[in-house]
């Protein structure tokens, strides 16, 4: 397999992220998935999606116990010494999710 290129500065296609889907029964068992597209940034910054290469991949975070490294959203370089564990992830997108919803309850 060719080293694939994270890097959107440079100009060429790269895989990016463009949907994450979470379904989150009642056992508290998240599924995760998510949908890859290649893009490409143009010379003003804008990013342009290429058409019909868009492909989903499962995400099974009960099967990922040690910690990944985070990475520069730009470049994907390591960001030193910054790690996450599937469950911290989770535990922040689910009190960003409740916040909301307490948000919209105030309204």
């Amino acid at each position: 397999m060719a080293e694939r290129n994270y890097n959107t500065t440079t100009k060429t296609p790269y895989p990016r992220v463009v949907s994450i889907n979470i379904h989150y029964p009642a056992n508290g068992i998240p599924e995760v998935s998510y949908v890859e597209q290649m893009a490409i940034v143009d010379a003003s910054g804008a990013v342009h999606h290429l058409a019909d290469c868009a492909t989903t991949h499962p995400l099974d975070l009960l099967t990922i116990l040690q910690p990944v490294q985070a990475v520069d959203p730009s470049t994907g370089a390591d960001i030193p010494g910054m790690t996450f564990t599937s469950d911290a992830v989770m535990v922040g997108l689910l009190a960003f999710l409740r916040a909301d919803q307490k948000r919209r309850d105030a309204l």
